[in-house]
């Protein structure tokens, strides 16, 4: 049966006025927020993105708790044609990050194939040197997407003292140590995109590639009080000096780095009227470490075994020998003259061939004797047989002595100097002794 025929009337759905409104609320938001993200990213004369347009997307983000109307907008930008419009959207999307609800940092996951597909894009061309900045900032964005989904407690622009003012998230020493580790390679990150923007001097460093310069500045400030805050609170607490000192030396490395980076950026007039840059000291913040390690102390060697040998027992007698040995005063030296050896003169002196000796005849006889070495020769006259053998034993007796004498050793002729001629007055002499003896 049909409405008509009994006459009842079926309700129309018609939209109230407040459902009306908030519709044509919502499409005017939708609209301002498309035309925002245009103009945001508009390649135009390339220039920075305006800042008005970066606060009203922050700001309409924290009222919808959400970045999902923002990446719907953006990807229907042209970005994959245009690098300043791409550089541009970078830019944009890490202020927004910065400054948006926690939430979007949870919801940027999603995006990571719309930023590969910009860095593959302009990878492989290059437009006006945007291409050498698109694809480290790339890197940077998803680093930091990575960053906050491993530390979620951290607000989207690392701000100490947000961080303070936050309930302490109770982490241990461990957790401290891969949070300063994380941040340090974030902040290498950063490190590395600035000195990509700085690449560029005179015209070629536009105000579309300065205004990067605002959120790095930003956000490695961010990270440089929260290492420095980190680590003092680990030197006071950490038993191990070892764990943390590697963390040290790698803060100490970026030091420098960051120090220039101020430095220079302190110097783009767009950058100091958007921000106030830091100003870093010359030298780092000092670093105490404690060792609350247990001293370990080396173990003793052990003492080798030593071998003696058995005293000797000695008695009475040989006891008091030795004391007296002992204590008797030492002997006097013996002084010996020095020997001088005297000159000694030897003279050659030839060996006299023995002579042969005439003996005259006996007194009272005519007979002679003719003497060579004990041969005797008589020749008698008148005398009897025995008288001439007495004689004859009388004169070989002298002439045996004569011979002896001739035969005296050569040594005492030689210590003698010098010796007495043997020649023939020596021979006369010996003659007449021997005569003399014939006569008796």
């Amino acid at each position: 049966m049909s409405s008509h025929a009994t006459g009842t009337k079926v309700p129309i759905d018609r939209p109230s006025k407040t459902r009306i409104v908030r519709e044509k609320t919502v499409d005017l938001v939708k609209g301002k927020r498309d035309r925002r993200v245009k103009k945001a990213v508009k390649p135009k004369r390339e220039l920075a993105p305006k800042s008005k347009h970066v606060r009203a997307l922050v700001i309409e983000a924290w009222k919808e708790n959400s970045l999902g109307t923002f990446f719907t907008l953006l990807h229907q930008e042209p970005l994959n044609e245009n690098a300043v419009s791409a550089f541009k959207a970078l830019v944009v999307m890490h202020k927004v990050l910065q400054g948006g609800p926690p939430q979007g940092l949870k919801e940027a996951r999603l995006q990571t194939r719309l930023l590969e597909a910009i860095r593959a894009t302009w990878q492989r061309q290059d437009d006006r040197g945007y291409s050498s900045l698109i694809t480290p900032y790339v890197g940077v964005i998803l680093d930091k997407i990575d960053f906050h989904q491993r530390h979620d407690f951290l607000a989207g622009n690392l701000s100490y003292q947000d961080f303070l003012s936050r309930p302490d998230p109770g982490l241990s020493v461990q957790q401290k140590l891969e949070l300063i580790s994380h941040m340090l390679d974030y902040q290498q990150s950063l490190l590395a995109m600035q000195s990509s923007v700085f690449q560029f001097h005179g015209e070629q460093l536009t105000e579309a590639k300065v205004s990067a310069l605002v959120p790095l500045v930003v956000e490695s400030w961010g990270v440089y009080t929260l290492v420095v805050h980190f680590l003092k609170d680990l030197c006071k607490v950490i038993s191990d000096p070892d764990l943390i000192q590697y963390l040290i030396q790698r803060f100490y490395q970026q030091y420098p780095k960051l120090r220039n980076f101020y430095d220079d950026a302190g110097h783009v007039k767009y950058v100091t009227s958007m921000i106030t840059v830091p100003v870093l000291p010359g030298d780092p913040p000092e670093f105490r470490l404690r060792d609350r390690r247990p001293r370990q102390t080396a173990p003793k060697p052990r003492p080798e075994p030593v071998y003696e040998e058995p005293v000797k027992q000695l008695n009475l007698a040989e006891m008091e020998a030795a004391i007296a040995s002992a204590t008797a005063p030492p002997p006097e030296p013996v002084r010996i003259a020095p020997v001088v050896a005297e000159p000694i003169m030897v003279r050659r002196v030839e060996q006299p061939q023995p002579a042969v000796v005439d003996i005259p005849p006996v007194a009272g006889s005519a007979s002679w004797v003719s003497f060579n070495r004990g041969a005797v020769g008589t020749a008698s006259g008148g005398e009897s047989a025995a008288a001439k053998v007495q004689s004859a034993a009388k004169s070989e007796d002298a002439v045996s002595s004569f011979f002896e004498r001739l035969s005296a050793p050569k040594a005492q002729m030689a210590t003698a100097g010098t010796m007495a001629p043997q020649g023939a007055d020596a021979v006369g002499q010996q003659r007449v002794d021997v005569n003399a003896s014939s006569g008796q």
